[in-house]
């Protein structure tokens, strides 16, 4: 042991040296133990040997460390300070409902009779979940210490019939509160030493490849109230924006007053360096003028009026969604109906966009300008938001057919086939030779 005690000291002190694994050259570890006796000194000493070893290797429990519930609010003040995040309300949200898992049981739940009338159902919905939400109020290191703890999580998503997407957004948003633990400015507030959400399995994503004909497209508009409408067509006139973005919209920030352009911010302008601008057609101007007149003194774009003449903006409209393509859906024949989810063959706000961007295609457009259009970065992307239809591949295989010819081929047995194959080798040749 290196322990010993200064001749004009009351305790005994350590001092030794150890290189790390990875490292050069040895660290030096010098402190007091805090003991007055040799052998107390030595035990305190190893201890200290044993903990810088685990925390080397990484495999160090952690000690003390504050609850989720608290830490969470920390990690949500720095992404946002630091602008990681572009939509803060709905990174809010997913934090606040894992916190119905990992959090304590608020104080006050929210009251559905307070609320305006079109509200009052989905929160009276959200007040049943908080209400029946277990609320274990765990710390940091309880799902470290007891891995369990995250198998139940998961059966808890799985128990509210969450979708696979937004489980990752559960997961991912756990995720991040860890992260920002093991940073040096947090570390030793927190005190963990891993994210035990790093390698967690994660539910495959079904891709978008849902996509409206023009009679449904303008079906689902006509059946939505006004604001959805106006916000519906701003993806359609503008498929650029996301909702998120067009429900951010505001006057005197992102439109300028001549209604020339839309200047917003995006999820890629920490890439790119600029914001988005997308011109504005005149219709969409014409759109914007008349509910600019409209709506006086309105902030954003797309709002609901209130009933002391007001207007306040709108967070979410799915739910107007939901209800506006069943009210479409009886104006369609049967097999133009639609269903609403982002499962297999359903639809949402976000299908306008793919509905756009494949409809580009549908007339032609080049590649590189639905790309542009599209605001997209990656050639890949675009073309994950094509879906051509079945009916596009009928031309092209028709005129195969014209040029190959094989009916009398087929119909005319193998003798004939024989003298087809060379008649289609000759007419290949002169075609070639065109």
């Amino acid at each position: 042991m290196t322990t010993f005690k200064h001749p004009r000291g009351k305790t005994f002190r350590y001092d030794f040296r150890w290189t790390p694994p990875g490292a050069t050259s040895p660290t030096r570890y010098t402190g007091t133990t805090g003991q007055l006796t040799k052998d107390a000194a030595d035990r305190v000493e190893a201890q200290i040997k044993d903990r810088i070893r685990q925390e080397a290797y990484g495999i160090a429990p952690p000690g003390e460390t504050p609850s989720i519930h608290s830490f969470a609010s920390v990690h949500f003040a720095r992404v946002v300070k630091k602008g990681r995040v572009k939509r803060p309300a709905e990174l809010k949200q997913t934090l606040r409902l894992c916190l119905q898992f990992w959090g304590r049981r608020p104080a006050k739940l929210p009251d559905p009779e307070s609320a305006p009338k079109q509200w009052r159902t989905q929160i009276e919905a959200a007040k049943k979940r908080a209400e029946d939400a277990p609320y274990h109020d765990l710390r940091l290191r309880d799902p470290i210490l007891e891995p369990a703890w995250i198998e139940k999580f998961e059966e808890w998503m799985t128990a509210r019939g969450l979708s696979g997407p937004r489980k990752n957004h559960y997961r991912s948003a756990m995720s991040g509160i860890y992260r920002t633990a093991l940073l040096p400015a947090f570390r030793k507030v927190s005190g963990v030493s891993m994210n035990p959400f790093l390698n967690l399995e994660r539910d495959r994503v079904p891709s978008r490849d849902t996509v409206l004909t023009l009679e449904q497209l303008r079906a689902w508009i006509a059946a939505a109230p006004p604001h959805v409408r106006l916000a519906m067509a701003i993806a359609v006139y503008a498929p650029e924006l996301r909702l998120g973005a067009i429900l951010g919209l505001k006057w005197k920030v992102h439109i300028d007053r001549e209604l020339t352009r839309i200047t917003t911010e995006h999820k890629t302008d920490g890439w790119t360096g600029r914001p988005q601008t997308i011109p504005i057609s005149d219709d969409l101007r014409a759109i914007l003028k008349a509910e600019r007149a409209t709506h006086v003194g309105a902030s954003h774009v797309v709002t609901l009026p209130t009933t002391d003449g007001g207007y306040v903006p709108l967070k979410r409209i799915d739910t107007a969604l939901r209800s506006a393509l069943k009210h479409a859906n009886k104006a369609l024949p049967p097999d133009q109906r639609m269903t609403y989810g982002v499962r297999k063959g359903g639809a949402t706000f976000h299908t306008i966009r793919h509905t756009m961007a494949t409809l580009l295609a549908e007339w032609g457009w080049s590649h590189d300008l639905r790309k542009l259009l599209m605001g997209h970065l990656s050639d890949r992307t675009t073309a994950g938001y094509t879906h051509m239809a079945a009916r596009a591949k009928v031309e092209p295989l028709n005129r195969i057919a014209s040029a190959v010819s094989l009916l009398d081929v087929v119909q005319g047995g193998v003798p004939n086939a024989r003298k087809g194959s060379r008649a289609f080798s000759n007419k290949s040749t002169r075609n070639a030779r065109r």
